[in-house]
């Protein structure tokens, strides 16, 4: 990750603690039906978590739901944030000035799990870049 452009949660969903990374009680994030929209035009995508144990968790949590849905994921891939700003779930886009709409929607069906999303500038995207995806997701700590 680098260059972040607007980052963290502002508040944390009600639920547990677990050392890095909140993971809400009873998560909308396991509802898989919220993915399954999703799966005909993210035929894959990218799973960085930042090298703690609560993030590479959620990392698997977020990886095992979108299995569900019928989306590929490639890791979980260890990351480590540039900027200390760089906290709780953040999606990597190359241009977050201009996010594409498919990105909006993605980030619409995070949000819909009841999480705050933010978002980060990347380099490269390792999700089907031949399917004109431009972006990844990233799970870092508190």
């Amino acid at each position: 990750m680098a260059n972040a452009s607007v980052s963290t949660r502002s508040g944390a969903p009600s639920g547990q603690h677990d050392g890095d990374v909140i993971a809400p009680a009873n998560s909308p994030l396991l509802n898989v039906k919220n993915y399954f929209r999703l799966a005909v035009d993210i035929p894959q995508i990218a799973v960085f978590a930042e090298a703690a144990r609560g993030p590479a968790r959620f990392a698997v949590e977020f990886m095992d739901v979108f299995k569900k849905a019928g989306i590929s994921s490639l890791g979980p891939i260890s990351t480590i944030p540039n900027f200390v700003s760089e906290t709780g779930i953040l999606v990597g886009l190359i241009d977050p000035e201009k996010p594409s709409e498919l990105a909006n929607k993605y980030i619409e069906v995070l949000r819909s799990a009841a999480l705050e999303i933010g978002t980060t500038k990347c380099q490269m995207v390792i999700s089907t870049p031949s399917k004109n995806i431009d972006f990844d997701l990233y799970v870092c700590g508190y």
